[in-house]
């Protein structure tokens, strides 16, 4: 993703990473090497950002939540068959739908709500983490419901959540 529409992201290629490109547009894309090594992200004055991630399998896939100063979402990077998968479902969307993988919401006030859905593929285990939610700004603050088993975790003062085998599917708001 573009760290001008998704603030807080990494825009670094590790060595030897594979990663998803889309484009509106058809045209080619040429990779330059950087320029700038290890540029520090520009803070936000107008949100934040989150990153959720799942790992199960050998496996790993991210989404991200956060307010901005306008509402947009975008469509998640394709999944392998069987491999984790983690979708941000919104506008009534329901969980046999693609989903996205990026919904930042306007902000306003009172309670903002994701739904969350992270598929294991064939019923493993895995976990789901939210590295950096530790740094939110003040004044909000995030818990992750599992809508199965009702069990409330505080993002800012945990690290994550183990994903019980025997589902397939893990719902979460």
């Amino acid at each position: 993703y573009d760290r001008e529409l998704v603030p807080g992201i990494p825009d670094t290629i590790p060595g030897y990473g594979a990663f998803w490109f889309r484009s509106e547009v058809d045209g080619w894309l040429s990779i330059a090497p950087p320029t700038v090594i290890n540029r520090s992200a520009k803070a936000s004055t107008t949100g934040w950002t989150i990153e959720l991630a799942a790992r199960s399998g050998g496996s790993n896939s991210s989404a991200y939540v956060g307010v901005a100063g306008t509402s947009r979402v975008f469509p998640g990077a394709p999944q392998m068959s069987g491999a984790v998968n983690v979708r941000l479902l919104s506008n009534g969307q329901t969980i046999d739908q693609a989903g996205y993988g990026v919904d930042f919401r306007s902000a306003t006030a009172g309670t903002q709500t994701w739904d969350v859905v992270v598929d294991t593929g064939n019923s493993q285990g895995g976990s789901l983490t939210w590295p950096g939610a530790s740094s939110l700004p003040r004044g909000w603050n995030l818990s992750l419901v599992d809508k199965s088993s009702g069990q409330r975790t505080n993002l800012r003062t945990s690290s994550g959540v183990a994903l019980p085998t025997g589902r397939a599917n893990h719902q979460f708001q």
